[in-house]
């Protein structure tokens, strides 16, 4: 459920094309702040929205949305809202970013989902052991393939969406299959250790640490909790 969205465009006078239902309507277009939801919004009569403006459209009165029409799929987008959606996620991601980090220190492995990471996770792992990380720009500083956070993270979130087509899907991840760790729940479950582990006699110690970080998670009601379900949506400045 999204209370609130942020402009990616505004049509005034609705989409170009004919067979679009609000031709000549009024209608914009938006992107969800807790759950990065692509939206489409009809503005309330005489009311004109901004470039990246916030807008409220929880279940209470609203100021300016009559209507919530329903989720866009990312094919529907128009080449503004494309665009301009690397912007917003990326302002959203350093507006929570302390709860970002909170979430990572608690669950490492969602970060084997990352194209930079895989088996990779391993290290992240270790680094949390030592000590939990307090930002991103300190995970950076002791992780070596980590050199933008917030676009690594940008770029996951717009492949859930549907958006970044040649985004490559890590096959080294620690979960048994492409989960989306940002835009939606997501359920995790260990990957059979004969599969992945055929043909091997001897485990590493740094494969142990890791199944023993999976199996803390999988016992946590082998679900990992909503990363943005304790997130105060710091809504960004419109500019």
């Amino acid at each position: 459920m999204e209370d609130y969205a942020i402009i990616l465009d505004y049509l005034p006078y609705g989409y170009m094309d004919e067979n679009k239902s609000s031709k000549n309507k009024p209608i914009a277009q938006a992107l969800g702040t807790k759950n990065f939801s692509l939206l489409e919004l009809t503005p309330k009569e005489n009311i004109d929205l901004e470039l990246f403006e916030t807008v409220f459209i929880g279940v209470s009165k609203r100021d300016k949305i009559d209507r919530v029409k329903g989720k866009l799929i990312s094919k529907n987008l128009t080449t503004d809202s494309v665009l301009n959606i690397d912007y917003v996620i990326k302002k959203l991601i350093l507006a929570n970013e302390e709860e970002y980090v909170k979430f990572f220190n608690s669950h490492p492995l969602v970060l084997s989902q990352l194209r930079e990471v895989g088996r990779k996770v391993n290290v992240i792992v270790e680094e949390i052991e030592k000590s939990p990380f307090k930002s991103f720009s300190d995970m950076e500083s002791r992780i070596s393939f980590f050199s933008d956070t917030e676009d690594m993270i940008k770029n996951k979130i717009k492949q859930e969406l549907g958006i970044e087509k040649n985004y490559r899907k890590n096959k080294r991840s620690s979960y048994n299959k492409e989960v989306n760790i940002f835009t939606k729940n997501h359920i995790i479950k260990e990957e059979s250790s004969n599969k992945r582990n055929k043909g091997k006699k001897n485990k590493s110690k740094k494969n142990n640490k890791v199944k023993n970080t999976l199996k803390k998670e999988n016992n946590n009601k082998n679900k990992i909790p909503d990363i943005h379900k304790n997130i105060n949506v710091n809504l960004i400045d419109n500019e």
